[in-house]
């Protein structure tokens, strides 16, 4: 985006710099808080992270406001079609589990390697993973007791695949290890 043009307002909000750019008006406050006006006149308001913490299309009069913690993770999602969504992560900032307004929730389990075991859902969804010690896949089984299993070489490489429809395939590798 090229910036056209910057201006300088003082007011009682505070000193604000406006930039004026081929693509948007940006304005920016100097208490932290930024908002951003698209030529199509979609108002985008976001934080000093550049996290979108609220945003406004006119022409269908659509909203949404969005919270996040300290490490970007999204915690809030709320729209003008009275929608929202809560969500919660480990301390390794994995998300852990999804709810929304309507009822339907989602959780998720991981190992130490931040790799995603399990899986969850009110509507009877799940799945389990397990990983080799290089954090590969080898395992995955779901409630259609669908499986899927994977081998590696010893450069990580996965040599057989059987996907969830039992098909097997195999891939073999020249000494620079490119797939052939």
């Amino acid at each position: 985006m090229k910036v056209l043009q910057v201006l300088r307002e003082y007011s009682r909000e505070g000193i604000n710099d406006i930039q004026r750019t081929d693509k948007a008006t940006l304005l920016v406050n100097h208490d932290d808080s930024f908002i951003r006006i698209a030529d199509n006149n979609i108002i985008e308001l976001f934080d000093e992270n550049d996290n979108v913490i609220f945003f406004y299309e006119p022409v269908n009069r659509y909203w949404c406001k969005r919270e996040y913690d300290d490490n970007g993770n999204l915690l809030l999602y709320g729209d003008s079609d009275d929608t929202y969504n809560i969500y919660e992560y480990d301390t390794n900032g994995n998300m852990i589990k999804a709810e929304s307004n309507n009822g339907q929730w989602s959780e998720w389990v991981y190992d130490n390697n931040g790799n995603n075991t399990y899986y969850n859902n009110n509507l009877g969804s799940w799945s389990v993973s397990i990983y080799d010690h290089n954090s590969n896949i080898i395992f995955f089984n779901n409630y259609k007791n669908e499986t899927a299993k994977w081998t590696y070489n010893h450069n990580g490489s996965y040599i057989v695949e059987r996907n969830l429809k039992g098909i097997k395939t195999s891939t073999e590798y020249n000494k620079e290890g490119q797939a052939v």
